[in-house]
């Protein structure tokens, strides 16, 4: 049916034509579907369907037969449906939520949608319906429970922007924040890493004596003549990736609203622009602050370094943003893949694998769906929790009130006693600070 020698070196081109000209049904649907797959990509020149039905499997522009041809026909049909999904997306009107949705999604936002439900990666319900639609850029379904609401006076949009990025009372934000970098913390020391949550005297330690009492009071009483307090130059957390070597971050966290995801590329909008923008404000506010403390503790003329400034650019600060729709800056993505190495040379024997660097790409494919689900239960909650100050709501369903304070507490606990490493956790390692 094949003919004679069809697959002989030198008939690469023609190695199907007698199949097709049999006529029989299974060359006939070959030919259809070939046919239906070259339509998707009509005029190609090059790659695996540029190759006419006899000839499949062929490069003709290299003269070859293409290795593994079933996955490089996967990879081009994927890329060009994608390339697809991303024109019609960046089409939209510039604030569509669904074109910022697209724009900002990542390696670890995605993962909540390939995610197989776990004690470590799990939401409740109501969590991941506001996780799922936020990801796609669609209305909230806790917003469509009080629709025509306002918060503090301003009208409740259908996506729950308003609830997210609005100051309000009940300590939201500070609980968000910080349960993004104890989480950070907690995932570090899991994996073999030192690490600290808001390591005191980071950069203060090298004051002058008299000075560190001024500066005490300005840790307790807030800012005094325009100086930040201690908060205001603590980092969130401290990693020590290897001995000697201590690295600090400053957690940010995106909200959306017109000046934090600005539009202002069209087109070629670049992805993960508001949590990158937001990210590389970190070590100029840092400096900003250093050189207060400096002016009203050491007396530092304006334009010198003084001690904390000088420690500040010694040990240095890397800014890690995340964003609503639980994408990461650039360096939350280094600082993930730091982590997974180090996890992977510690416990790679124990994992069976052949080798650390074996077992690398597993952990941090682990890691990205667990940081995944983190971020994006984070977000639901803190959207979920703020419905109470939502006025003129009625009838307000399970979703718009969201979990219990106990069942939270419950979720945390398993969330992070059991991710990871199941069981083998220790409560020590999800505590944080």
């Amino acid at each position: 049916m094949l003919g004679a020698g069809s697959f002989n070196e030198g008939h690469e081109q023609q190695r199907f034509a007698t199949f097709l000209q049999s006529g029989a049904p299974h060359a006939r649907a070959m030919g259809e579907c070939w046919a239906q797959l070259q339509a998707e990509q009509p005029g190609a020149v090059d790659g695996p369907l540029a190759a006419p039905p006899a000839a499949i499997g062929f490069d003709a522009a290299k003269g070859t037969l293409i290795a593994k041809f079933q996955h490089a026909l996967t990879v081009v049909r994927e890329d060009h449906a994608y390339s697809d999904v991303d024109t019609r997306h960046r089409a939209l009107p510039p604030r569509d939520q669904r074109r910022l949705a697209w724009l900002s999604n990542d390696a670890i936002s995605s993962a909540l949608v390939t995610s197989i439900p776990t004690l470590a990666c799990r939401l409740n319900s109501a969590e991941f319906s506001e996780a799922l639609t936020q990801h796609c850029g669609l209305p909230s379904p806790a917003c469509a429970a009080v629709r025509g609401a306002s918060i503090r006076g301003r009208p409740l949009d259908v996506y729950g922007n308003a609830l997210s990025g609005m100051q309000t009372a009940g300590g939201h934000w500070n609980d968000h924040h910080d349960n993004i970098a104890r989480f950070i913390v907690g995932q570090a020391r899991d994996n073999g890493l030192g690490a600290a949550y808001e390591p005191q005297h980071a950069y203060t330690d090298t004051l002058p004596r008299g000075a560190r009492g001024v500066f005490s009071g300005l840790s307790r009483d807030g800012t005094d003549n325009g100086a930040p307090g201690q908060r205001g130059i603590t980092p969130d957390l401290r990693v020590r990736a290897a001995v000697g070597v201590e690295m600090h971050y400053d957690v940010k966290v995106v909200h959306v609203g017109t000046s934090t995801y600005p539009d202002t590329n069209g087109a070629a909008a670049a992805r993960g622009a508001a949590v990158n923008t937001r990210a590389r404000r970190v070590v100029s506010e840092y400096e900003r602050h250093a050189r207060k403390i400096d002016a009203h503790c050491a007396g530092t003329a304006p334009n010198d370094v003084g001690p904390v400034l000088r420690r500040l650019r010694e040990v240095g600060i890397t800014g890690i943003a995340f964003g609503a729709f639980g994408e990461a800056s650039d360096d939350a993505h280094r600082l993930l893949k730091v982590i997974a190495v180090a996890g992977a040379e510690a416990r790679w024997a124990d994992a069976m694998a052949s080798s650390a660097f074996a077992y690398r790409s597993a952990l941090i494919a682990q890691m990205k769906r667990l940081w995944g689900c983190f971020l994006a239960r984070e977000n639901a909650r803190l959207k979920i929790a703020r419905l109470e100050h939502v006025s003129g709501a009625n009838n307000r369903t399970h979703a718009a009130r969201g979990p219990s304070r106990a069942q939270r507490a419950r979720d945390d606990a398993n969330f992070f006693l059991f991710h990871q490493h199941g069981a083998r956790s220790s409560p020590s390692s999800w505590r944080g600070g």
